[in-house]
């Protein structure tokens, strides 16, 4: 489980990570990185809640290459918030499943395949 991380003025990502197979992120917050707060490839079959990325240089999370690899997609990722971002709050390879994520104020989309409120 990754729970409670802050990741914050990173010259990159603020967090980056591959092949989580069955991981586990609640609670983390990335603020202020140089690009996304959050990059994820191949995060298959994983659940993402109650996470923040906020004032990042690119997306707040970018969901890279979701489905299609073997490895499946994150099973959940809901009540996440992504705002002030350059880019966008969320956006996805392929669609993911969850609900009430939120994001706001981001200069790109803020929800791209990824289901938000």
């Amino acid at each position: 489980m990754i729970s409670g991380n802050t990741a914050k003025n990173n010259g990159g990502n603020g967090f980056e990570d591959e092949y989580s197979i069955n991981s586990t992120w609640t609670n983390n917050f990335a603020n202020g990185n140089d690009a996304d707060g959050f990059y994820l490839d191949y995060p298959g079959v994983s659940t993402f809640r109650y996470n923040v990325s906020n004032h990042n240089g690119d997306d707040g999370f970018d969901l890279v290459d979701a489905d299609g690899s073997g490895y499946e997609g994150p099973t959940d990722f809901s009540w996440n918030k992504a705002s002030y971002n350059d880019d966008y709050g969320f956006t996805a390879d392929y669609g993911v499943p969850g609900k009430g994520n939120w994001a706001r104020h981001n200069a790109g989309w803020n929800c791209y395949d990824v289901v938000c409120i």
